[in-house]
């Protein structure tokens, strides 16, 4: 396949990150519906290619950085985040429930939307000023608070209405069977 073709197709079905999609729908499906083997198998190669990915994607901030990362440590760390999630969707983890477990939950999208823009940004700025786990701590700081910010700023008073205007959209038999209800 030609590079540009290859390029083009990537672009489009985003093979770096489309995986965390996939596996957050079929969380969703298992949460909703319950587990069944498809779901499962779509979870065991989101995760590989999660794992695979990660790995390429961690050799180049290294390179980029000019630090150590350890292949391990990612597959650990996106290791662990599939299994916390899948219990989760399989209500195993119910009782640890905790009220602002939701609010950490809605603030993901927005922190997914800001994180890397502002994040490598910052590090590429003040990496060579400011102590590097200052750095850390400050960013991540920050970019929750703007994460949260952008949740009650536009998410909250946007939604209901973009719903009402999607539902309004429909014609009166897709609105019977829309999910938005």
């Amino acid at each position: 396949m030609p590079v540009s073709l290859a390029g083009t197709i990537d672009v489009l079905v985003q093979s770096q990150w489309s995986h965390y999609f996939i596996a957050g729908m079929a969380l969703c499906l298992i949460y909703r519906t319950g587990f069944s083997w498809p779901l499962g198998a779509i979870l065991v190669i989101a995760h590989g290619n999660a794992v695979y990915q990660a790995v390429n994607f961690a050799h180049l901030v290294a390179s980029r950085y000019h630090q150590v990362l350890h292949p391990q440590v990612a597959v650990a760390v996106i290791t662990v985040i599939f299994i916390l999630t899948t219990l989760i969707a399989l209500r195993v983890t119910r009782r640890f429930g905790r009220p602002w477990f939701a609010v950490a939950g809605v603030l993901t999208y927005p922190l997914y939307l800001l994180h890397a823009r502002i994040g490598f940004v910052l590090f590429n700025l003040l990496g060579g000023v400011l102590n590097r786990w200052v750095l850390l701590v400050t960013t991540v700081t920050g970019l929750g608070g703007a994460a949260y910010g952008v949740h009650r700023l536009a998410e909250v008073p946007l939604a209901p209405r973009l719903k009402h205007a999607l539902l309004r959209s429909t014609t009166p038999r897709q609105r019977k069977h829309s999910p938005l209800r």
